[in-house]
């Protein structure tokens, strides 16, 4: 049936064409090209009209005629709209007929040398004194003789150019500048714009021009143009400009925009990348990437001993607030402004330390972020309550306040006891969105030990989130993989690993700049804090409390990286969204997202650690992690609702959830979904917007177990110490 409508269209057609006259489409050959006319011989006698659609090239007559060099008389100015009189005795210039035939411009592309900017050597005997004496440059005989030469052939050649645009702009530029100022420029560089000297070194003077090919081989063929050179435009050395790709990062991490860090300390860089492996990698990337935001209209309460905000890593407070909120002695709340508040407890400037981890311009986390610091006296619980109390009823605003509490003990479970209103105060802030982070400590112990009967307070309170710390002094600490710290306290009830060696610089209680390498988890868990608070700020419309936060850092974050972890520890190193691994020196041994986004091509394929190999190898099925975008891969598809790394991919149109189970809300295709396995069409954006209403409304947590088993295999966050 198809078939005969064919034929009967065609059919009409051609009855359609014998009862009207309808002449068929003549043969493209035989007609001109475009339905232009055909082009009439160019008359290189005739001068040239205007450039493209531009107004007419001003004639450079507008100035006084240049001081003479010898006694040769003043030079007349030139005009660029007629052929300029010879300079000398050789007689009128000849048409340029390597240039042009009758067939019009010979096609640049058989030229010897590209359509470029050059440099033009010409012989120059004048005494190179003479130019020093002078204010500004003279233009010598045989500089001034080979300017109108050259300035002639391309005024006469200019529809033989490819890029007419970049010559325009050297014209258009000069123009503007002589009309603004006439004397604007500190030299003499004749009246052309087109050529023009810019050196004079060892008997040459140098000329600067913008020629065709075959122009540049006339050029050489000139009295006194004895060289030339090709020019060359160096990059900037600065590595952070040259290896990575800004649209690949923003694409994969869904910012905004990112920023950029260059030569940042280590505990920065290795929050904002994957798994570095020196085997796939040339050369660590120390840059720290952020997102541009970078915690914007967040507000940052840092309990400590005391602060100093006089540090160039506090200086841009045109753009955000830094300084000293409240002090708190015996429990009494006191009015202090500015950017110093310190006590007698201060003399180890531990809350300055603490401050510029989480905030500081030079080596803090989140750069843009409001900080408020929280003096007191003692951490005890009556300060720790007041300050809390005050808060929440004059400062605090809700889904854009971040907690930071670097300090803590163990204590029995009576003694627990004693912080009930501290837990209710965390609560009910919690419950207006507030998110709190705390330390886990340095005791190298288990920090809920029920055996023993020893709580690490007051990161196993609820709501708060316990960090730990690995080791990152040096690269060798993590050039294979990471390593728990050796002081750091571990076990159920840590929910998150981050850098325990840190390097600053900070003004000191005597107002002394020092700088500062330390470690504890007093400084990993100010890291979290400022990745919280880069979150919120480049996620404004989603809302967060400590749970959410902790969820939402646990899609983010890179799961399985710390080696030495107890199977009661929660492995999870903290990231700040950005998972791409660079080399500074773009050199790469791998493949993948850990290996620069480097492919392996058609034939091979990239495995889940970033390695290439042959198509036949079992690496290369999806269900043993092969990276579907960087090489070939054998698609394997998992059960029904299982997917990832040992299941295989989701069907067509399912998103692989964090947790390995494919469906289509947005709790599996949001923050941490597994695109290597499935589809990722909704977007990070979209993150828990049903759990916002059931959250204020009927305080369920959406996302435990308890209510999708399947979404999130952690429980609700379990109470940390017996009631």
């Amino acid at each position: 049936m198809k078939n005969f409508c064919i034929l009967l269209s065609i059919i009409i057609i051609l009855l359609i064409n014998s009862v009207f006259g309808v002449e068929t489409e003549e043969p493209l050959k035989e007609k001109p090209i475009n339905n232009h006319e055909p082009m009439e011989p160019l008359n290189i006698n005739e001068p040239l009209g205007p450039l493209n659609n531009h107004e007419p090239i001003e004639p450079l007559n507008h100035h006084e005629p240049m001081e003479p060099f010898n006694d040769i008389g003043p030079i007349e100015p030139l005009n660029i709209n007629e052929p300029l009189e010879p300079f000398n005795d050789i007689g009128p210039m000849e048409p340029l007929k390597p240039l042009l035939n009758d067939n019009g411009p010979i096609d640049p592309l058989r030229a010897k040398y590209e359509e470029y900017y050059y440099l033009i050597h010409v012989n120059d005997t004048s005494d190179e004194i003479s130019y020093k004496k002078k204010k500004r440059q003279i233009i010598s005989s045989n500089a001034e003789a080979a300017i109108s030469e050259i300035h002639n052939l391309i005024v006469s050649n200019f529809d033989t150019y490819q890029n007419i645009t970049l010559l325009e702009e050297l014209n258009q530029s000069d123009s503007y500048l002589r009309k603004r100022d006439p004397k604007h420029h500190l030299e003499n560089y004749g009246e052309s714009s087109f050529v023009y000297p810019i050196a004079n070194v060892n008997g040459k003077t140098i000329l600067f021009s913008y020629l065709t090919g075959n122009l540049l081989e006339t050029v050489l063929t000139l009295p006194n143009i004895i060289g030339f050179e090709k020019r060359v435009v160096f990059q900037p050395e600065d590595s952070s400009t040259t290896y990575y790709k800004a649209s690949d990062i923003t694409s994969q991490t869904k910012w905004n925009d990112v920023n950029v860090s260059a030569s940042s300390p280590l505990h920065l860089s290795l929050i904002s990348q994957g798994k570095y492996n020196s085997q796939l990698i040339g050369k660590y990337d120390t840059n720290y990437y952020y997102p541009k935001s970078g915690g914007k209209g967040i507000d940052i309460f840092i309990f400590d001993n005391g602060f100093n905000f006089n540090h160039p890593n506090f200086s841009n407070t045109d753009s955000r607030t830094v300084r000293c909120l409240i002090k708190v002695d015996k429990g009494k709340v006191s009015s202090i402004s500015g950017k110093t508040c310190l006590n007698n407890n201060s003399s180890n400037d531990h809350g300055t330390k603490v401050a510029t981890i989480l905030g500081g311009l030079y080596d803090g986390v989140a750069k843009n972020a409001n900080l408020y610091g929280i003096e007191m006296t003692e951490y005890s619980t009556e300060n720790i309550n007041a300050a809390l109390t005050y808060i929440k009823s004059n400062k605090m605003r809700s889904n854009k306040s971040v907690f930071n509490f670097s300090y803590g003990g163990f204590y029995n479970s009576k003694a627990c006891e004693d912080f009930k209103s501290q837990q209710e105060l965390i609560n009910s802030m919690v419950n207006k969105g507030a998110v709190f982070v705390a330390s886990a400590g340095n005791n190298n112990a288990l920090v809920s030990d029920t055996t023993n009967d020893r709580y690490h307070m007051p990161s196993q309170l609820n709501n708060v989130i316990s960090v730990g710390g690995v080791a990152s002094k040096e690269l060798n600490d993590i050039s294979s993989s990471l390593k728990r710290a050796d002081k750091s306290n571990y076990g159920n009830g840590i929910d998150i690993f981050a850098p325990y060696t840190v390097k600053l610089s900070y003004r000191t209680r005597d107002s002394k700049d020092v700088s500062y390498t330390g470690s504890g988890t007093s400084l990993s868990s100010p890291i979290v804090a400022g990745v919280s608070a880069l979150v919120m700020a480049e996620n404004s419309t989603m809302y967060f409390d400590t749970n959410t936060m902790i969820d939402y850092l646990t899609k983010i974050g890179q799961k399985d990286r710390i080696s030495n972890l107890p199977s009661n520890t929660k492995n999870l190193f903290v990231n700040n969204g950005k998972k791409i691994v660079y080399s500074m020196n773009n050199v790469y041994y791998g493949c993948g997202i850990n290996s620069g986004l480097k492919s392996c091509g058609s034939s091979k394929c990239c495995s889940d650690d970033g390695y290439c190999y042959k198509s036949s190898s079992s690496y290369c099925k999806t269900s043993q992690g092969c990276q579907i975008n960087y090489g070939y891969c054998s698609v394997v598809y998992g059960s029904n609702t299982r997917c990832g790394k040992g299941y295989g991919s989701c069907k067509s149109g399912y998103c692989c959830s964090y947790y390995g189970y494919c469906g289509t809300s947005s709790q599996y295709c949001d923050a941490g979904c597994q695109s290597n396995f499935g589809s990722n069409y909704f977007g990070i954006e979209n993150f828990i917007i049903p759990y916002i209403s059931l959250k204020r409304y009927f305080n369920v947590l959406l996302l435990s177990s308890k209510f999708l088993p399947f979404i999130h295999p952690y429980n609700e966050k379990k109470k940390k110490f017996p009631d």
